[in-house]
Formats: structure tokens, sequence, C-alpha cells
């Protein structure tokens, strides 16, 4: 692990519970994706109300929309198998960082309220349609 006076960078693998615990304890999350399958640990940020940046690409921002999360540019694709990878732009990412710092308090809650409820939405709506999918095989 690398600690430097703003970030802990963490290399090695972390349990589960500790994971769960440091992700509800952050209540930004930086996922500048280049490509995305489901979006899952997207979808885990949203799940604790956090404010998530990510890129403004898709599937990503199919996600994270502007309405609950903060969208960074990108700067560069290229095919990647069936997809496409987006680079995002450092320096947008840069100011959607610092924007996100600047949220007041009513303005993050907003936006995490918004995500954590797509989220609830997205569960229940996959939690109720999967039997309905296997029950026609």
């Amino acid at each position: 692990m690398i600690d430097l006076p703003n970030v802990r960078w963490i290399v090695n693998y972390i349990a589960d519970d500790d994971l769960t615990d440091l992700q509800n304890r952050h209540g930004i999350h930086l996922q500048p994706s280049e490509v995305e399958g489901f979006g899952h640990t997207i979808g885990e940020g949203m799940s604790c109300g956090a404010v998530v940046v990510t890129t403004d690409a898709p599937p990503m921002n199919e996600l994270v929309t502007p309405e609950r999360g903060l969208l960074a540019a990108w700067r560069e694709s290229e095919p990647m198998r069936l997809g496409t990878a987006y680079r995002v732009d450092p320096a947008d990412l840069a100011r959607r960082v610092i924007e996100a710092l600047g949220l007041d308090d009513t303005a993050h809650d907003r936006l995490g309220a918004a995500a954590r409820a797509w989220y609830e939405n997205n569960d229940r709506f996959f939690r109720r349609r999967l039997p309905e999918v296997l029950n026609d095989f």
C-alpha cells in the first residue's frame, strides 16, 4: 500500500467486508473506465449513494447521467474487441474531481440519492425479470 497525504493506493487483495466498508465510507468514487461490460464497479459506487465520476462515453454514461453523477470527457478512442475503448481526458477528469469536491451538501446528497435510487430500481427489475427470462428456456 502506498500512502500519500491525500491518496491511499491499495494494491493488494481486500476482503469483501473491508471493501464494502471502504466503499461506503467515501462519498466520491472515481471510475474513469475505458470500457465496461455491465458496469459492476460503477453500480457498486451508485449503490453506496456516492457521487460517481466516470467517462462520458457508452456504456458508462448510460449508467451515470448528469442527474446522478459526474461525467468526464474522453479524448481518444480505439476499437476493443466488439466494442470501443474510451480514454478519459485527464484535464477534464481533474475538473470533475474538483467539481465533486466543491459540491455543497445539498448537491452531493441529491446526486448520491439519485444514484442510489437508480441502483435500487435496477436491482428490483433484475430480480423480477431474471426468473421470467429463465422460465422461458
